[in-house]
């Protein structure tokens, strides 16, 4: 997904670079692009652990077999990595001041997560406002998790 995304943002760049007569369409972070599509159920979170990040004000339950590691900063974005196990892609959580991450010009629906402006992409990346943070949760491509990352994302709640 970061590939394809990469390779599309350097061909948004740059115009010029389009074939034939493709023309460039440009959305802003909020501009929703609707889309039909059956949504799965959520796993059911009831005895999963809480992780709560006081510093981002972030808090979700998470499965107990993942782990969560420590977050990182990088390019101006605060990321929490969560490892679901070696035969799964990680799941990312992006946290900025700046907007959702990587998520411009895709086909979203919009949500409202625990009270909050949510958008969706396929059940596979969500963006959540909170104020004037963005947080961006990226399962990546292991499309079995679906359930148990849509449920993660919906237990999410602020603590500020």
């Amino acid at each position: 997904m970061f590939l394809l995304q990469g390779l599309l943002n350097k061909r948004m760049a740059n115009p010029d670079s389009l074939p034939g007569d493709y023309q460039v369409t440009n959305y802003s972070n909020h501009d929703i692009i609707p889309v039909a599509e059956a949504s799965e159920p959520a796993a059911d979170t009831t005895n999963w652990p809480t992780y709560t990040n006081e510093k981002l004000g972030l808090s979700f339950k998470y499965a107990p077999d993942w782990k969560i590691k420590e977050p990182i900063t990088k390019n101006g974005w605060q990321i929490i990595t969560i490892d679901p196990g070696k035969k799964f892609y990680n799941i990312h959580i992006y946290a900025s001041d700046q907007g959702f991450f990587g998520m411009d010009s895709l086909p979203m629906r919009q949500e409202n997560i625990n009270g909050k402006f949510a958008v969706n992409v396929s059940d596979m990346l969500y963006g959540i406002q909170n104020g004037q943070s963005y947080f961006t949760f990226d399962m990546g491509y292991s499309v079995s998790l679906k359930p148990m990352f849509k449920g993660m994302v919906q237990s999410v709640s602020f603590t500020r």
